[in-house]
C-alpha cells in the first residue's frame, strides 16, 4: 500500500513538472500565434492568463500567462509572455523555474540548422538580467537570459528582422 501511495505522489509531481515545461517547438508556434490560440493550449496545461495589455500604435501589447501564480506575492512557478505589436511580429519570453527545461531548449536551439552565436549584448541590461547569450539561425534570434536571482533564467525569441528593427529604436 505504501508503494502505491509513493508511486501516486511521484507521478503527480512528475506530471506537474511537465505542465510548466514548454518546448522550443511550442515557443516558436506561440511566437507566430494569436493570444487566444496560445491561451487555449496553455489552459490545457493548467496555466492562467494573468494580464492582457492590448497593443497601441506606439507600444507593444503584452499578454502574460503564469503557471501556479501566487497573487499574494506576485510570483509563479513559470511565466510565458507574448509581446505583440500592431505592425511587428510577436516576441515570446519564457521563464521556467526548472533550469533543466531551459537547458533542454538551449540544446535544441544549438542543434538548429545554420545556428550561430551572436555578439549581441543589449546595453544597458535590465537590472534583473546578469548576462545574455544570443544565437541566430537566420530566421530567429534566441536570447538566453541569466537573471541576477540565482538559478533563474529565460529565453526570448524574436524574428531576426524584428530584432534588428528593435535595436534601432
Amino acid at each position: 500500500m505504501k508503494q502505491i501511495l509513493f508511486n501516486f505522489i511521484f507521478l503527480s509531481l512528475t506530471l506537474e513538472g511537465f505542465s510548466q515545461s514548454l518546448t522550443l517547438n511550442e515557443l516558436l508556434k506561440f511566437q507566430a500565434s494569436a493570444p487566444e490560440e496560445i491561451n487555449r493550449i496553455l489552459e490545457k496545461k493548467n496555466w492562467q492568463c494573468v494580464s492582457v495589455d492590448e497593443p497601441t500604435p506606439e507600444l507593444l501589447g503584452k499578454t502574460v500567462w503564469a503557471y501556479k501564480p501566487k497573487p499574494e506575492n506576485g510570483t509563479a512557478a513559470a511565466w510565458c509572455i507574448l509581446y505583440q505589436g500592431a505592425s511587428t511580429p510577436n516576441r515570446i519570453l519564457y521563464n521556467p523555474t526548472d533550469g533543466n527545461v531551459l537547458a533542454a531548449i538551449r540544446k535544441k536551439v544549438l542543434k538548429r540548422k545554420g545556428i550561430d552565436p551572436l555578439d549581441l549584448k543589449p546595453e544597458p541590461l535590465p537590472e534583473y538580467v546578469k548576462a545574455v547569450d544570443a544565437f541566430s539561425d537566420g530566421e530567429y534570434i534566441f536570447l538566453f537570459q541569466t537573471y541576477v536571482q540565482p538559478g533563474y533564467g529565460g529565453i526570448k525569441i524574436f524574428r531576426k528582422a524584428d530584432y534588428l528593427k528593435a535595436l534601432q529604436n
